[in-house]
């Protein structure tokens, strides 16, 4: 089950807490090699920007993702169903890897 005010996962997406319900989305999160050359174009990118004086606000490496499919808002039973059903889908089921 879910908890805490945020979780996300590779596929598990993200829940944010906003009253009883999540704002919740199916995505994947970059490892190894690929979050290693994503983070190299962003440091390339925040360095043109601060020098052009663009404002910009920067995720850090280890929340760049992917969304797949904005689920939208979601009560804590309905996170708890979609979770099943992604678990179901996956054969090591939905990873949580981290919660705020």
């Amino acid at each position: 089950s879910v908890t805490g005010r945020e979780l996300e996962g590779r596929r598990g997406g993200s829940m944010t807490a906003v009253g009883s319900l999540r704002r919740c989305f199916l995505g994947s999160f970059p490892h190894g090699d690929a979050l290693e050359e994503i983070t190299k174009v962003q440091q390339h990118l925040m360095g043109l920007a601060e020098e052009s004086g663009v404002k910009v606000k920067w995720v850090p490496p280890e929340r760049i993702h992917m969304t797949w499919h904005f689920l939208g808002m979601l009560s804590e039973r309905e996170v708890q169903q979609v979770q099943q059903k992604m678990d179901g889908l996956f054969h090591d089921g939905v990873d949580e890897a981290y919660e705020r």
